[in-house]
């Protein structure tokens, strides 16, 4: 069986992008399905709320960036925002943009992660203080990112599904035409489900991994 390449890709999003989530799992398994294997890789998303373990000692970020690892560990990082910055953290105005700039720091150091930003466009009723600062401070980071990088914008969460599908597709492309030996598969290509049982049996050591870090709570 030919080598199956380690690609990680980090996922950011406060709690209000749920259904945005859900379409990142699903895009993955129709990936999974599909061509991954056919490009040397498997995808696995990985969710901090599914996932990630109980810490004690440290404040909830940081304990979950221990977990996460450096960075450029990282091949890709997908963020994802509406009306919800996120909760702060003592480094800063939210988990979800502490994150970023942990990715921006180690894409400027080392030349990785790719960086992807998705907005979701669509009014939403705010009706209290908090909701309408929430959104100024969404409004005020997209401004900050786009200084930096290109933003994707949306109406819906089935355009963003439409969006992901579309650039990991393409993504998985360059990935493939940069490294074609991980691509290089023949009719011994195993099925998903061979594919899984030798992971299991620690006979494939590299696996794609999508970490999503969720909307933590620091209290």
């Amino acid at each position: 069986m030919p080598q199956v390449e380690l690609l990680k890709i980090f996922l950011a999003s406060p709690s209000d992008v749920s259904k945005e989530r859900n379409y990142v799992e699903e895009v993955v398994e129709e990936i999974n399905r599909t061509t991954a294997l056919s490009k040397g890789v498997m995808l696995q998303v990985v969710r901090s709320e599914k996932n990630a373990y109980p810490s004690f000692g440290q404040g909830g970020q940081a304990a979950l960036n221990s977990q996460i690892g450096n960075m450029d560990e990282y091949e890709l990082f997908v963020g994802i925002m509406w009306n919800r910055l996120g909760t702060p953290t003592p480094r800063a105005e939210s988990g979800t943009v502490e994150e970023y700039e942990r990715a921006v720091a180690a894409f400027e150091q080392n030349g990785k992660p790719d960086i992807w930003f998705y907005f979701r466009e669509a009014a939403a009723q705010l009706n209290s203080e908090s909701e309408l600062e929430q959104r100024g401070k969404v409004l005020a980071f997209k401004r900050k990112v786009q200084k930096k990088a290109l933003t994707h914008d949306y109406k819906k969460p089935i355009d963003f599904r439409e969006r992901f599908r579309q650039g990991l597709s393409l993504w998985l492309d360059r990935q493939a035409n940069q490294n074609p030996e991980s691509s290089s598969q023949n009719d011994t290509t195993p099925s998903q489900t061979q594919f899984l049982n030798k992971i299991e049996g620690g006979e494939v050591g590299k696996i794609v991994s999508i970490y999503h870090s969720g909307d933590v709570t620091i209290n």
